[in-house]
């Protein structure tokens, strides 16, 4: 009898399909997402977890389907799909970024959000712990203004200046540090990382713009990463967008982060050393050159990667140091990933020290 405790209520039966629906939909929307980054990064485990959540996705369809069997319920679970779909959406995204609170900006450029601890993992990357500080950077706190009889080293770059993969104390600026101490104790040197995942060459020479005004470095080392950082847009654009559009959120919500971020820069991304990479360095140099022009830091490029063709464009930027680094070998590089290891970092500080400390020199 309808509403006896022997027969389920039809409202109930069609909320508790409706419920089942929408995480279907939400399933089937972000699998095909895991699964295709699974391919394309060679993780097993995110291959097989797509397929498990389509597989899940596809069974709850199916009992919820079984369930609504009264023509009358079925508007019940419309509404029910379209409250589970929204309220997995808005606790996973519209609540603001996703990790911690809004993103601080350094200058023009949208960085981390600040004075936060978590943790980064990637696809054949060990998961590491990124202690965040005020100004939104992975590091130690630091100051705007400068220690008297105190020299300062910014670091620029993406994430292999940054320390993907990495604990802190085996990033470049850690080793860099440790390094320049041990050529001159003397002398007594500030190294601040601002290096920032995801960030191209374009970002980079904007960071060492907003670092002059800010930080007012006597050295900049610039991390260039070949051909990729030559690409003509970055994370910068995502997270603006994530921050000012409720519909990036969403997007990344339903479709899994990877797969908008995928989607939104494979047009862009340099894969190799074209006519479009070269013009997005050539426009670069000239910024380069023109900071030098004002006064700027000395600027010392870090290549990864490097190529000839590179180097000789950038050697024409005024007062820019170039350092070729030790010559590639498998240690250096993460298995499957292709990040720098805690070797290779020990290895580009030894490349790195002498160029920085004679710049220092003149200064």
């Amino acid at each position: 009898m309808r509403g006896s405790g022997t027969t389920p209520h039809p409202i109930a039966t069609a909320v508790v399909a409706g419920a089942l629906a929408g995480a279907a939909v939400v399933g089937m929307l972000r699998a095909p997402g895991m699964m295709v980054i699974g391919v394309l990064y060679g993780s097993t485990g995110r291959t097989v977890g797509g397929v498990a959540v389509l597989l899940v996705a596809v069974l709850m369809a199916i009992v919820a389907a079984f369930l609504v069997r009264r023509r009358a319920a079925r508007r019940w679970v419309v509404a029910a799909v379209a409250t589970v779909v929204v309220g997995l959406v808005a606790s996973s995204r519209l609540g603001g970024p996703k990790h911690g609170g809004p993103p601080a900006r350094f200058g023009s450029l949208v960085v981390h959000s600040p004075s936060i601890t978590r943790t980064e993992s990637f696809v054949h990357r060990a998961a590491v712990r990124f202690d965040v500080n005020e100004h939104g950077f992975r590091g130690p706190s630091f100051h705007y203004s400068r220690r008297a009889g105190v020299d300062r080293v910014v670091l620029v770059g993406d994430s292999f200046v940054e320390g993907h993969g990495l604990e802190w104390r085996d990033t470049l600026g850690v080793r860099l540090g440790e390094e320049l101490a041990r050529r001159r104790p003397e002398r007594r040197v500030e190294v601040i990382n601002l290096g920032l995942g995801g960030d191209n060459l374009p970002s980079h020479v904007t960071m060492i713009e907003e670092a002059t005004r800010r930080l007012a470095p006597d050295v900049v080392v610039l991390g260039v990463t070949l051909v990729n950082d030559l690409s003509s847009s970055d994370d910068q654009a995502l997270r603006r967008a994530e921050l000012e559009s409720p519909l990036m959120r969403v997007a990344e919500a339903l479709f899994d982060d990877p797969v908008v971020v995928w989607a939104m820069t494979v047009r862009t991304q340099a894969t190799e050393l074209d006519a479009r990479a070269l013009a997005v360095l050539d426009t670069q140099c000239a910024r380069l050159d023109a900071l030098e022009a004002a006064g700027g830091p000395t600027v010392i490029v870090l290549p990864y990667h490097p190529r000839s063709a590179v180097e000789t464009r950038m050697r024409r930027v005024r007062g820019l140091g170039w350092v070729t680094p030790p010559p590639d070998r498998a240690e250096l590089w993460i298995p499957r990933d292709g990040h720098p290891t805690a070797a290779a970092n020990r290895a580009f500080a030894a490349a790195l020290a002498p160029s920085v400390l004679e710049a220092l020199s003149r200064r």
